[in-house]
C-alpha cells in the first residue's frame, strides 16, 4: 500500500515538472515570436494581428482565424502588400531565429516562418500538363505521357504542396488528364472533370470528400487558401503562395482539363513528380524516381521527340515509339501514387487501382505517323490562335489526332494589384468562426451536410469579411514607416502546444480507400495568457468525412492530409 502510494506520488511530481516545463517553453515561445508580431500591428492593428495569428495557425496546421477586413487575401497575399522595408526586417527576424541553436526545440516553426517571409525574393516557376496529356517541366522540359492512372504532378517535400493528377484512357491510343487532387496547406481539395466520385454531378469540386460550388468570386479554404473562379476556369491558392490553376474543357466526345502548377523553387527540400525538381535543370526531369542517372533525356535528344521539328524517317519513328514506351513504362509508372498516398475520393469499392492500366497505351501514337497535310493543317489552327514554341509542338499535336482546341499558357491576374487599403479604427466583432468547411467564408459544419447535400454559397462578394463604417482611405506607406504604439490589448487566453515545434511530424493514413484524415497530436495543451485582439476562435465542431474528423482542433506538429 505504501509503495502504491509512493508510486502515485511520484507520477504527480512528474506530471507538474512536466507541466511546468511545458508552461516554460510556450511563455519562450511566445517571447520569441513577439518581435514579428509587433512588426505586423505596427504596420496595420487588424490586419497584422490577423496575418501574425495565420502564420502561427499555419505552422501548427490549424485553421486560420477569421478575416476581419474587406480583402479577400490568403496570408501570403496580405503579405505581399507589406512595405519593402518592413518584409526585408521580417525576413532579417525569422531568419536570425530560425538560425539560432539555442532556438532548436521551435526550429518547426522558424522554419516555416523563414520560408514563408522568404517567398518574397523568390520568383515562381511553373510546370503544366495539357492536352492528352503532354507536359513541360518546371525546368521547361517536354514530353508526352500517354498513361493511365494516378500520378503524383508536383510535390515538396513536407507535403504541404501536393498535387495529384488522374489520366484516364480515351480509345486505345491516347488519355485524357479528367481529375486532379490536392493537399492545399491542409485542405484535401479535388476537382472531377468525369466521374464523381459520389451521386451529385452538379458540382466538380470536393472539398474533404464534400461537393461544394464556387459561385461567388473568392471560396476561403479554412487553413488559409482560396479557390476562385471564372466560368469554367478555377484559380487554387495556397495560403503560401503556390498555384494551381485549371481549364475545364467539356464537350460531347470527352471531358478533360488542363493544369498549370506555380510554386517556389526555393522552399528547401524542393519538389519532386512528373512535373520535375524545380532545380533549373532539365536534363534530370525525366529520372525515375529513385534513380537520378536516368538516361531517358539523352535518348530523347537522340531520336527527337513527339514534339521534333525535323523530318522523322521510319527508322527515327521506330525508335521514337521505343521511348515513349520506356518513358511510360519507367519514368511514369515511378510516380504512380497508390491507397496510402493518394488524395482523391473513390466510391465504394473503388481504389487506386480502380483507375490503373499499367498496359495501356496499346500502341503509342508519334507526329511521324501524320501525313504533311495532316501536320500542316494542324499547325495553321494553332498558330492562329498565337500557340508559339514548345506549346505549338503539343498544339499540332493534340488538334490533327483528337481535334483538341489550342490550350494557351494561362495569365494569372495578381488579386493584389492596385488594392488601396482602407483604415481600420478598431477591431471589429467577429463575422464567424473558422470552421473545417468553409462556404465562401462562411463557416458550414459538415456534421449536419446530408449525404449528396451540396455546399451553396452566398451571393456576397466577401461575407468573411467585416463590415467597416465609414473607412477612412489610405494607402499603406511603402517608405520607411514610423512606428505606431500599440496599446490597450485585451488579455486572451490561447492554447500552445509544447510538442508543436519538436519536429516535422507526418502522420500515415490509413489504406482504406474511404478517404479519413490523420488524427493530430492527444497531448494536453497549456492554456497561457497572452496579449492579443484576435476576435476568432478554433472550429468548435470539424467538419466529417465517412464518419472521421477532418482536423483536430488541438495543437500539432504540421501534419499533412492523406498522401503527404
Amino acid at each position: 500500500m505504501f509503495m502504491k502510494i509512493k508510486y502515485i506520488i511520484l507520477s504527480i511530481g512528474f506530471s507538474i515538472t512536466s507541466l511546468n516545463l511545458a508552461y516554460s517553453q510556450d511563455l519562450r515561445t511566445v517571447k520569441e515570436y513577439d518581435e514579428i508580431k509587433s512588426e505586423l500591428v505596427q504596420w496595420d492593428s487588424v490586419r497584422g494581428e490577423w496575418l501574425s495569428n495565420s502564420l502561427l495557425a499555419m505552422a501548427q496546421n490549424n485553421p486560420i482565424p477569421s478575416r476581419t477586413f474587406p480583402e479577400d487575401f490568403t496570408p501570403f497575399e496580405m503579405y505581399s502588400v507589406l512595405p519593402f522595408e518592413r518584409k526585408e526586417k521580417l525576413r532579417t527576424i525569422s531568419d536570425s531565429r530560425r538560425n539560432d541553436p539555442s532556438l532548436a526545440s521551435n526550429s518547426t516553426l522558424w522554419l516555416f516562418v523563414s520560408e514563408f517571409f522568404s517567398r518574397s525574393t523568390c520568383r515562381t516557376t511553373s510546370g503544366r500538363t495539357y492536352g492528352d496529356p503532354h507536359f513541360s517541366s518546371f525546368d521547361g522540359n517536354s514530353f508526352s505521357l500517354q498513361s493511365v492512372g494516378e500520378f503524383t504532378l508536383a510535390k515538396s517535400q513536407t507535403g504541404y504542396v501536393n498535387v495529384q493528377a488522374r489520366q484516364t484512357a480515351n480509345g486505345d491510343d491516347f488519355s485524357l488528364n479528367t481529375a486532379i487532387a490536392m493537399n492545399v496547406g491542409g485542405d484535401r481539395l479535388c476537382f472531377y472533370a468525369n466521374e464523381k466520385p459520389d451521386s451529385d454531378i452538379s458540382t466538380p469540386i470536393r472539398l474533404e470528400g464534400a461537393p461544394i460550388r464556387v459561385t461567388t468570386s473568392t471560396y476561403f479554404l479554412p487553413h488559409g487558401g482560396t479557390v476562385r473562379s471564372k466560368g469554367n476556369d478555377y484559380i487554387v491558392t495556397w495560403p503560401t503562395g503556390e498555384k494551381v490553376t485549371l481549364q475545364m474543357s467539356n464537350n460531347a466526345r470527352f471531358n478533360t482539363m488542363n493544369v498549370s502548377t506555380f510554386i517556389y523553387p526555393c522552399v528547401m527540400g524542393g519538389y519532386e513528380g512528373l512535373l520535375g525538381n524545380a532545380n533549373g535543370t532539365p536534363k534530370d526531369d525525366l529520372s525515375v524516381r529513385g534513380n537520378n542517372n536516368s538516361d531517358l533525356y539523352a535518348s530523347m535528344s537522340k531520336y527527337s521527340t513527339v514534339f521534333g521539328d525535323r523530318e522523322i524517317t521510319q527508322t527515327a519513328n521506330k525508335q521514337e515509339k521505343d521511348y515513349l514506351d520506356r518513358l511510360t513504362r519507367d519514368f511514369g509508372s515511378s510516380w504512380r501514387i497508390t491507397d496510402l498516398t493518394s488524395l482523391f475520393d473513390y466510391g465504394i469499392g473503388q481504389n487506386t487501382a480502380t483507375f490503373t492500366d499499367v498496359n495501356f497505351p496499346v500502341v503509342h501514337r508519334t507526329v511521324g505517323d501524320l501525313s504533311t497535310k495532316q501536320r500542316t493543317n494542324a499547325s495553321r489552327k494553332c498558330q492562329e490562335m498565337g500557340i508559339t514554341g514548345e506549346d505549338l509542338k503539343g498544339c499540332i499535336f493534340d488538334n490533327a489526332y483528337l481535334n483538341i482546341p489550342p490550350s494557351p499558357r494561362p495569365v494569372i491576374e495578381d488579386p493584389t494589384r492596385d488594392v488601396v487599403l482602407t483604415k481600420i479604427p478598431t477591431p471589429v466583432k467577429e463575422v464567424n468562426k473558422p470552421i473545417s468547411v468553409f462556404e465562401n467564408g462562411k463557416g458550414v459544419n459538415t456534421n449536419s451536410v446530408k449525404p449528396g447535400e451540396v455546399i451553396e454559397q452566398s451571393n456576397e462578394k466577401n461575407p468573411n469579411s467585416a463590415p467597416v463604417s465609414n473607412p477612412t482611405p489610405q494607402t499603406i506607406s511603402t517608405s520607411t514607416e514610423k512606428p505606431t504604439s500599440v496599446s490597450s490589448k485585451q488579455n486572451e487566453s490561447i492554447k500552445v502546444n509544447p510538442s508543436i515545434f519538436e519536429g516535422n511530424k507526418t502522420s500515415v493514413p490509413a489504406s482504406s480507400p474511404s478517404k479519413q484524415n490523420p488524427t493530430n497530436s492527444t497531448s494536453s495543451p497549456v492554456k497561457i495568457n497572452i496579449p492579443s485582439k484576435q476576435t476568432s476562435t478554433p472550429a468548435s465542431s470539424p467538419a466529417k468525412v465517412n464518419d472521421k474528423p477532418a482536423s483536430s482542433p488541438a495543437a500539432s506538429p504540421i501534419q499533412l492530409k492523406k498522401g503527404g
